[in-house]
């Protein structure tokens, strides 16, 4: 009896240890998002605020390309309080600003190659924290026809929808959400892009989102496109 009092607590020890160790289950979420004439909608934007008290991990850096004379991704969603890197992997110059109020900035970024980039803009600051959420819509002073948005989100549970409209959270823990599609071409209300749900381990959630209202003209980032 002896032996096994002491065997006891080591083996109850290691089962802890295990479980600490050992990945949470966690619930997936699909989102299918399609336009008013059933084409699917890439490059949307699917993220779950938690409606629950809970503490979020750090936000995790990100970055936003200048390749092409084009933002690359040209949507990048980030949880409030990234810090977001602007290399430019072009060989001219660009200069990056924001009139957004969630963040205003401007941006010189010399051309420079991506095997540079994370020197060169560390010394030019080309790293930029956002703290705010909100939608940060991004332009370039000397190629107008550059845009993009970055959408800065209290959570850091999000996902974008592919070619075929779909977008999958499949790391979301147990709890109380509310769901959001967005993407800055939809001008259905804002009331049909969300809705909650309660999540549980290893449950699996389906959206789908029919959009009703006509899109916003797509804006392709060439030279020549026309502001609305």
């Amino acid at each position: 009896m002896r032996l096994g009092a002491r065997v006891m607590p080591v083996a109850l020890a290691s089962a802890l240890a295990l479980a600490s160790t050992a990945p949470l289950a966690a619930a997936r979420v699909e989102l299918r998002l399609r336009q008013p004439d059933g084409r699917p909608l890439g490059g949307a934007v699917l993220y779950a605020l938690a409606l629950d008290a809970r503490r979020l991990p750090p936000a995790a850096p990100a970055v936003m390309d200048q390749r092409d004379r084009r933002f690359v991704p040209q949507v990048l969603p980030v949880q409030t309080g990234a810090v977001v890197s602007f290399p430019n992997t072009d060989s001219i110059l660009h200069h990056v600003y924001s009139f957004s109020p969630a963040k205003r900035f401007e941006l010189y970024l010399p051309k420079r190659t991506r095997s540079s980039a994370s020197k060169a803009g560390s010394e030019r600051g080309s790293h930029v924290t956002f703290d705010r959420p909100g939608v940060v819509a991004l332009g370039c002073n000397i190629h107008d026809w550059m845009l993009g948005y970055i959408l800065v989100i209290d959570t850091p549970w999000f996902a974008k929808t592919d070619e075929h409209g779909v977008a999958v959270i499949d790391d979301l823990p147990a709890g109380h959400y509310r769901l959001v599609a967005w993407h800055p071409r939809i001008t259905d209300p804002q009331s049909a892009l969300q809705r909650e749900a309660r999540v549980a381990a290893d449950a699996a959630e389906s959206w789908a989102v029919d959009l009703h209202s006509q899109l916003l003209p797509p804006r392709d980032q060439e030279p020549g496109f026309r502001e609305y």
